[in-house]
């Protein structure tokens, strides 16, 4: 039993202790009473629904707690800075699928973001200094389930001798990648040549939306007349965050978990269903004013689309994000000097090398494959 479940189950007994004691009362123990009628009642839809109903996933456990994840004003959450962030993930049967340390640690040098990032490869070799790559992402650039040394920014730094910095976390988007970049990058103090590597999901129009329970701190910005509006924290200003905070509260802090469970899935599907022009918009006009930002200073910048968009398939037929309408994006984004590369044209999606059992990360195998597409990439560059 999870933690919020034992105190529905406390609550309970605390309404139900309060009855006895409160029986000269009558006003008042009739209200008690009306309460605990409807807690308990809810209490046995919630057993029934955990016990016989609720699908059970992969579990994940290590030394961070119950999340990952921090609270942070610039990207709404960062992962924890725990120097080595132990994970590991079993399937239903107890299977381990991965189990990793993670080496994090806070950000460092100039503009420094009170955001936490995976190690990426250091050496100290000044005349290897004077270029390095920034990869910026979620999890599949973080690298989920993979050792340090397996990740695609430690393997590509380790090939070609350039520092690089992995700022991927798990759960982030192409808002939190923006964030990160115009924050840390727009304006920067030295005259060093500099690769980003931006792995774009689909998905990732979707968390910039905020239709995701882990969205909810997310920053928001809204396109207002072909051009970005920061409007503050998603819960705040965001549709979807705004129901996803109802259903939080109605589910007693998801403590009935079949309340939030059917209230999450109808405003992530209606989210991921009514994709709008403006929810493309964004991510263009993102991508364009990083991509503009780095020209300018004659860096480069590298899209890594991952392009198979098997997550994005609708039931009813179609995709949530259409890959007819990201065309002519990548395409304006090639014209202003980004490298797009489709990753289904070096990647074997279907490989089971490639990726993590159940899990759908890319593995150490798969962070070799995008590394080599990458180092040969840059070596051309020169």
């Amino acid at each position: 039993m999870d933690s919020k479940f034992l105190m529905l189950l406390a609550a309970n007994l605390i309404l139900f202790l309060l009855i006895r004691f409160t029986r000269k009362r009558k006003k008042l123990n009739g209200f008690i009473t009306f309460v605990f009628s409807i807690l308990i009642t809810l209490t046995v839809i919630e057993t029934g629904y955990r016990f016989f109903f609720k699908k059970k996933g992969l579990s994940e456990t290590g030394n961070y707690g119950g999340s990952l994840n921090t609270p942070v004003d610039l990207t709404g959450f960062t992962v924890k800075n725990i120097k080595d962030l132990h994970a590991v993930r079993t399937d239903l049967k107890g299977n381990v699928l991965y189990d990793v340390i993670y080496t994090v640690a806070p950000d460092t040098g100039f503009n420094t973001l009170p955001i936490n990032h995976r190690m990426g490869y250091r050496m100290n070799d000044p005349s290897r200094d004077s270029v390095e790559v920034i990869f910026l992402g979620c999890s599949f650039t973080f690298a989920t389930g993979v050792s340090d040394t397996a990740t695609m920014a430690y393997r590509l730094g380790k090939e070609l001798q350039y520092n690089t910095l992995n700022y991927g976390s798990p759960g982030w988007g192409i808002h939190q990648a923006y964030q990160v970049f115009t924050h840390k990058y727009q304006n920067v103090p030295d005259h060093k040549k500099r690769v980003f590597v931006y792995t774009f999901i689909p998905d990732h129009l979707l968390r910039a939306k905020c239709i995701y329970t882990w969205c909810l701190n997310d920053p928001y910005f809204e396109v207002t007349n072909d051009s970005l509006q920061f409007k503050g924290t998603a819960y705040k200003n965001a549709g979807p965050a705004r129901s996803q905070v109802v259903v939080r509260l109605l589910s007693l802090n998801r403590s009935l978990s079949f309340v939030s469970d059917i209230g999450n899935n109808i405003i992530q599907q209606k989210g991921a269903t009514n994709v709008k022009d403006e929810d493309y918009k964004r991510g263009e006009l993102m991508l364009s004013k990083m991509v503009g930002t780095a020209n300018q200073r004659g860096d480069k910048f590298i899209i890594l689309h991952w392009d198979d968009y098997i997550g994005m398939k609708n039931p009813n037929g179609g995709y949530y994000i259409d890959p007819a309408k990201m065309a002519p994006i990548m395409e304006k984004l090639k014209s202003m000097g980004a490298t797009v590369v489709p990753v289904s044209g070096f990647f074997d999606f279907s490989s089971k090398d490639n990726l993590i059992p159940q899990d759908n990360h890319p593995s150490g195998n798969g962070n070799a494959v995008v590394a080599g597409k990458l180092a040969e990439i840059i070596r051309g560059y020169h």
